[in-house]
């Protein structure tokens, strides 16, 4: 089946109408010629208006569960030529309900059930969407298949469905506080209050240099408990987004453990990872004895004792060296564009199922461009709960890895006892195995 992105959709439409374009990768970005935060144009800042949206973040901020429903739709602004007629039919939106919750670190989980629009077929189609602190998880109705990404937005269909749910004026977008972006922008304004269904709002129009043509927003604010009620989010000249928000009863929203959603009896589960997020901070820099020969001294070789490390999982899970303290395990550097690649994954294989839980395996991502490569290796051979850290600059260092794969046997008082020389994948396994096996007759 061919994916459209939505976004992509449009700016072709668009373009096939003759109107001027803006990206839709600037539609909550300022122009280039402008940075986050820049405030050169102080005037056009006005104060009340950065005292209404951080009023707003700090009200969202200090909520435990929020519950509402989101109509979002395209719409035609203004009068166009006659020659432009056709775009006057155009209706593309989304609706659906968000349940969410704080985890126990503060963290917003939220789930999102409802429907979009396709460009390039006439119906909806279903949209369900779990997003968590690192993870996101959503049904793929037409490939009966549940997918699970990391650190990206979630997307559905290729589609994001935070942006077409508009659900990041309510949360933030990841790494960020709700409106954070608005309250960058090089032009704000308090306008004057109007009641949105009833609801008295605080109305603030942000623009980012361009009228009509950067992204620029007008967001309604309910004055009285912060939440966003309405946001006008402008495309093009004469078009843009509307995002309509109600709220229900906070109390009837649920505990985070009753957002995750099951994929349905005769579905598959599959792992479609996004891109790491360039905004991604890896692990501060760790500080490492240099490695010595002689046991007890904290090294690489054989008889030292194991640097420790920390990092990340491919889904954003912390893993460090306290995960096998008082254990044995087993460290395998390697990456899936390294020759051998199956017999790396028989030999994980192999240790786990003979092994169990008495051997902890860890594996690094070494000079891997696209991780989700070795992820995929692992995922396919049943191997998805064996940590793969990515990013692992600093442990290769501590370990002194030059090449890959390499393997490392670590003995349950966290001695290195094996650590591999030389290419011979059959030797290096075997002697791996036969130390494993040594310790656990020492044991």
């Amino acid at each position: 089946m061919t994916m459209i992105n939505r976004a992509g959709g449009v700016c072709v439409l668009l373009a096939l109408a003759g109107l001027p374009l803006a990206s839709a990768a600037q539609e909550s970005m300022p122009p280039p010629d402008r940075q986050p935060g820049d405030q050169t144009d102080a005037t056009n800042r006005d104060a009340r208006a950065i005292e209404i949206l951080e009023a707003a973040q700090a009200a969202i901020g200090e909520a435990a569960a929020i519950q509402f429903d989101i109509v979002k739709t395209m719409e035609k602004t203004d009068e166009l030529p006659a020659d432009f007629a056709m775009m006057a039919s155009i209706s593309i939106g989304a609706k659906g309900t968000v349940r969410s919750a704080k985890d126990d670190q503060g963290r917003w989980v939220y789930r999102i059930d409802g429907t979009a629009d396709d460009i390039g077929r006439k119906d909806a189609f279903e949209i369900v969407v779990l997003r968590g602190p690192q993870t996101a998880s959503w049904l793929d109705q037409e490939n009966r298949t549940k997918v699970t990404a990391n650190r990206g937005l979630a997307r559905g269909r290729e589609l994001s469905t935070e942006a077409e749910f508009g659900v990041q004026f309510v949360f933030g977008e990841p790494f960020k506080k709700p409106f954070e972006d608005i309250l960058a922008a090089p032009t704000l304004e308090a306008m004057e209050p109007e009641l949105i269904d009833g609801t008295l709002c605080d109305v603030v129009r942000a623009g980012f240099g361009r009228p009509n043509e950067s992204g620029d927003k007008v967001v309604y604010i309910g004055r009285a408990d912060g939440l966003p009620r309405l946001v006008r989010d402008v495309l093009v000249t004469g078009f843009e987004n509307r995002f309509a928000y109600s709220y229900g009863e906070t109390g009837d929203a649920p505990a985070v453990e009753s957002l995750a959603i099951d994929a349905p009896q005769g579905w598959e589960v599959a792992y479609r990872p996004e891109s790491l997020r360039p905004d991604f901070v890896a692990p501060a820099d760790r500080e490492f004895e240099a490695a010595a020969d002689g046991e007890g001294t904290v090294g690489y070789l054989v008889g030292n004792r194991a640097p420790a490390f920390d990092g990340l999982t491919m889904l954003g899970d912390p893993v460090s060296s306290d995960a096998f303290a008082g254990k044995t395990a087993v460290l395998v550097f390697w990456a899936s564009w390294v020759p051998g690649t199956d017999s790396i994954i028989d030999f994980l294989k192999a240790t786990q199922e003979s092994r169990g839980d008495s051997v902890e395996l860890i594996t690094f991502a070494v000079r891997e461009r696209n991780p989700d490569n070795a992820f995929n290796l692992l995922s396919n051979a049943g191997l998805s709960e064996v940590p793969m850290l990515i990013n692992p600059r600093d442990t290769l260092l501590a370990y002194g890895v030059t090449r890959a794969p390499l393997v490392v046997v670590i003995d349950a008082d966290g001695v290195i006892r094996f650590r591999s020389e030389g290419n011979d994948l059959e030797a290096i396994f075997a002697s791996a195995t036969e130390t494993l096996d040594t310790i656990s007759g020492d044991e």
